[in-house]
Order: C-alpha cells, then structure tokens, then sequence
C-alpha cells in the first residue's frame, strides 16, 4: 500500500513514480488526494473516485465540505502569498494562531488580509462558507472587496 500524510497529499515527483495499480489502492472515497506543487506549497490538482466525481459533475458545490477538510490552515503558506508584507516579523503558525483566536485583538486585521488578498479558490479550499461569513462580519475590508463577497456567499448558498 502507498503510504500517503495523514491529509492523503503528496507532490508530483511522487505522483510520477505510483503506478495505476498503486493508485487504484488509494482509499479516495474517505478523502480525496491532493498532488502538491513542492515549490509554491499549493494544490494542483485532485484525484477523487468515479462516484464522487459523477456527483460533483451534478453538482459542484456538493462535495466542498468533503474538500475543504483536506486542507489545514497550517499547511497554508501565507507568507508565500504575501499577507505579511506590513510585518515580516509574522509567522505562518502565529497568522494561524490569530485566526483560530476570534477574540485576538489582531483578528480582525487577519480576515481582512485574508478577504483582500487570497483568491475565493483559495479561501473555499481553508474555510467553509459560514465560516467565511462569520470573518466576513468581523473584518475591515474596502467596501468594495465586501460586496464581492457579500455576493460571492449569497450565489453558493443558492448553489447548494
């Protein structure tokens, strides 16, 4: 059997060297596998089984919740994409650390960077929608960045 990290990801240097019949033996209905680019720290893409992959070709947003569990918060390279320019002193575990603390006086300041500067791909895949509501409510963005995802969540409520 291949051995796979506990979130089932690996890199493509390791995608190339599995066989099919190794990957046939990848349990994809419990959580899907998600081959990593090593360098940006980002998903490239998902290999999930026929049946969940039929559902989701029914329905896309269906299946999000069963995704969105694959990525952690901490294997997040937020660094990477820039949230921390204002303060380089900042780590991807304190960044996290706030984010979990909804009371932390920096809070606020962190859903806003988030809704600023990470695309909607990217925060669907860390949070789920009434997750982002709730930041939503708690941070500072332009008003025009709110709005967007004001309409962003009313359209996936109605998707789902």
């Amino acid at each position: 059997m291949l051995a796979l990290g506990k979130n089932q990801i690996i890199n493509i240097t390791e995608l190339q060297k599995i066989s099919a019949e190794k990957l046939r033996q990848i349990d994809s209905s419990k959580k899907p596998l998600i081959v990593m680019d090593a360098k940006r720290k980002t998903g490239i893409f998902v290999l999930v089984d026929f049946e969940t992959y039929e559902s989701l070709l029914q329905n896309p947003l269906a299946q999000k919740k069963q995704f969105t569990s694959a990525i952690k918060l901490t294997d997040f390279d937020f660094a990477a994409r820039g949230l921390f320019w204002d303060d380089a002193a900042i780590t991807n575990k304190q960044f996290c650390k706030i984010l979990k603390e909804k009371k932390h006086a920096r809070y606020s300041w962190a859903v806003t960077r988030l809704l600023e500067r990470l695309t909607s791909k990217e925060i669907l895949s860390l949070f789920s929608t009434n997750a982002i509501r709730e930041m939503l409510s708690a941070a500072r963005p332009r008003g025009s960045i709110k709005q967007v995802w004001e309409e962003a969540l009313e359209y996936w409520n109605k998707q789902t």
